[in-house]
């Protein structure tokens, strides 16, 4: 595991950090969780916001109210866009880009209640997962979708506080749903690796 991370590090220090002034893969680690998790990240320019920085917003929002952090504003309402119109939220943090990650997007879109639904249903499809491949031991073949839908969904899962597109891309959205439609398939063939 440690020599993975490494040599992820050393990859990701060759292509991103090439022209970074840090020195050092330690360093350049450190920036990078940093601005990560950065509440203050924000770059009223161009209009950039750090993770955590989108998080902060939502949290430290004083507009909102309990309806509003447990059901949203509504669909769109985090949209910022450079072709077509703002959201009611982006809008009010104009020029900011608040729909930084889906984490982000479904709190001001869909409140805490949404979010905790989108989470339920990515770690219950993991769950469902281990339930098939338990099942179909002897089947390697649906064993092995299982497995690979599980890591899917794990991918996925890790991709919602670092980015949007669980929202915006029609490729992630369509490799969830293949996921999902997978998974369901396989459960149909033992009724049982649902409930075991």
């Amino acid at each position: 595991v440690i020599s993975s991370l490494f040599v992820v590090g050393k990859v990701y220090e060759a292509l991103y950090w090439k022209n970074v002034p840090q020195k050092g893969l330690s360093e350049n680690t450190e920036h990078s969780v940093d601005y990560f998790f950065n509440t203050n990240g924000i770059d009223y320019k161009t209009g950039e916001v750090s993770r955590g920085a989108a998080i902060a917003l939502w949290v430290t929002d004083k507009e909102l109210s309990l309806v509003e952090r447990v059901i949203g504003y509504g669909l769109g309402a985090s949209s910022s866009s450079k072709t077509i119109t703002n959201g009611e939220i982006a809008r009010r943090y104009n020029p900011l880009a608040i729909d930084a990650t889906t984490l982000a997007i479904i709190l001001w879109d869909g409140g805490v209640l949404s979010l905790v639904l989108y989470l339920f249903i990515l770690i219950s499809g993991i769950y469902l997962s281990f339930g098939i491949e338990r099942k179909n031991i002897e089947n390697t073949e649906i064993a092995a979708y299982a497995r690979s839908s599980r890591v899917g969904l794990v991918l996925l899962l890790m991709t919602v506080g670092y980015n949007s597109v669980l929202i915006t891309d029609p490729s992630s959205q369509m490799f969830l749903a293949w996921i999902f439609g997978y998974l369901g398939y396989a459960s149909k063939l033992d009724i049982n690796a649902i409930s075991k």
